[in-house]
């Protein structure tokens, strides 16, 4: 994510490029966010703009790769590029922005003005629950239902 979001922070002809590709393709001009360590929201924000601008964005590095003359600098685009092909990865990246968007909206609840100390307990636990029926459960063989969840 640090390395996505340095390669587009001081270049906005890679910016360019990035929201040719993402109005060429119909997606949404999505930034490519940093990711602030302590802050649920800014990591959810940053995730979720990875995920839902991925094809525009590898689609960047490549045509980046492609005009670069610095061998070292390429050698450095492919490997993101490859990186980020991975599928063990984006499947993380996809679980992760489902989890995150859970607890981003935890977040927010506890962020409004004015919060009930009775409500806390019931609305974790709720939002637990909701994680461990989508990720945790087992189906009648002990196998977990996450499969269906991934697809």
């Amino acid at each position: 994510m640090k390395r996505c979001y340095k390669f587009f922070s001081k270049s906005s002809k890679r910016i360019d490029i990035l929201c040719g590709y993402q109005e060429f393709l119909n997606k949404p001009e999505i930034k490519i966010r940093k990711i602030f360590d302590i802050q649920w929201l800014s990591c959810f924000e940053a995730v979720k703009n990875l995920c839902i601008t991925l094809e525009p964005l590898l689609d960047t590095l490549v045509s980046t790769a492609m005009e670069v003359t610095n061998a070292q600098k390429r050698d450095s685009i492919i490997a993101l590029y490859e990186e980020l092909c991975n599928w063990k990865l984006l499947a993380f990246f996809h679980f992760l922005y489902d989890i995150l968007g859970y607890i981003a909206k935890l977040s927010k609840i506890f962020q409004e003005r004015y919060v009930q100390f009775s409500d806390i307990d019931t609305t974790i636990n709720a939002t637990i629950q909701r994680i461990q029926y989508e990720y945790l459960e087992q189906n009648d063989e002990g196998n977990l239902k996450l499969e269906f969840n991934l697809n």
